[in-house]
């Protein structure tokens, strides 16, 4: 593969000069990109061993320890890069994307809050404790606790036997496909309350007020556990499927289905890229924030090809969508509030 000959390059720099920390962070970075993030958390701890205040292999090594499901422990070398290197960015946003921060935490509970009284309002109502918006409750619950519990988590200790192999299969761009990083895995709190304000948009809600009456159906790419699947699905009423790469996730989501009884959703275990859009999906979700800016690029190609026109397309970068005018309309912007930043936008674009 690619990666191997830059990894003998700085296994060779490290054996002329052992105490070299840059080569040490460099081979971790290799290594954390082809897969072998094992290697890669003892090549960072060896930099960091050399360099105890070089914020970028602290970070790096935050990164990797995280993928090897120990959020918490992630944290803590993330806030020792900011130690060594106050205000450095890459650091700031781990923590503000890390669930094990005092932020997420509180953005979950006011998540719940929210979440609570409107089940409670419409229990009031006479929909009762089995209404949609009970089960949107508990789905919502459900799922934070298992982002909220540490190492112990199934979510994380899950995620950390996936990512190896995702990353390894797709380290070599000369298969034909965009390749994947571990950056694209990143995680990050998209609240309750910035999916109520991204799809009350008036064109969101009428295309699928309109999906729900004639039967046609939603798409979520990059589905993780489910929050996007089961918020459509609950909210509209409308058949809704979420695509995740990582078996793990998809297993989660399907256990949580199972468990909370929730309709109209369905997880399937594939590529984005390769998994063929319904002729009948009136809106797609894509969940792109962290990835790769050749599989957005992809992604957005491969979605005016597929849907249909009149279609809408909700993404977090706007960028490959507002550069094909001729296959989507000029879109809108939704300011949302996420774990990591306060004036987050969903851009919503129609098919044409």
């Amino acid at each position: 593969k690619r990666l191997v000959p830059a990894m003998r390059a700085y296994e060779r720099a490290i054996e002329l000069q052992p105490a070299f920390a840059v080569a040490h962070t460099n081979l971790g970075n290799a290594r954390k990109a082809a897969g072998d993030l094992a290697g890669a958390v003892e090549s960072y701890l060896r930099a960091v061993d050399l360099n105890p205040r070089d914020a970028i292999a602290l970070n790096n090594l935050g990164t990797a320890v995280a993928a090897t499901g120990r959020p918490s422990e992630a944290h803590e070398w993330y806030e020792r890069a900011l130690i060594a290197q106050p205000g450095y960015e890459p650091a700031m946003r781990n923590i503000a994307k890390s669930t094990a921060s005092a932020g997420y935490a509180a953005g979950a509970h006011n998540e719940t809050r929210l979440l609570r009284l409107r089940a409670g309002a419409a229990e009031a109502a006479g929909a009762g404790a089995e209404s949609a918006s009970a089960k949107l409750q508990l789905a919502f619950e459900l799922l934070r606790e298992l982002e909220t519990a540490g190492a112990d988590s199934p979510l994380w200790s899950g995620r950390a036997l996936d990512m190896p192999g995702v990353l390894g299969e797709r380290t070599d761009a000369a298969e034909g496909r965009a390749g994947v990083t571990i950056g694209a895995f990143a995680w990050g709190g998209v609240w309750a309350q910035a999916l109520f304000r991204a799809f009350a948009a008036r064109p969101v809600r009428a295309a699928l007020h309109e999906a729900q009456r004639t039967g046609k159906g939603a798409v979520v790419l990059g589905s993780s556990i489910g929050f996007e699947a089961f918020f459509i699905a609950l909210t509209f009423g409308v058949q809704t499927t979420g695509v995740e790469l990582l078996p793990g996730l998809v297993d989660l989501s399907r256990r949580c289905r199972a468990a909370l009884a929730i309709p109209n959703t369905a997880f399937v275990e594939s590529d984005a890229l390769e998994w063929p859009v319904p002729s009948n999906t009136a809106l797609v979700y894509v969940d792109d924030t962290a990835w790769d800016s050749e599989t957005v690029q992809a992604v957005a190609e491969k979605l005016a090809y597929e849907l249909p026109r009149g279609a809408l397309v909700m993404h977090n970068v706007l960028g490959p969508y507002e550069a094909m005018p001729d296959k989507y309309a000029e879109g809108m912007a939704v300011p949302v509030r996420t774990s990591w930043d306060p004036s987050h936008h969903i851009f919503v674009h129609r098919r044409i």
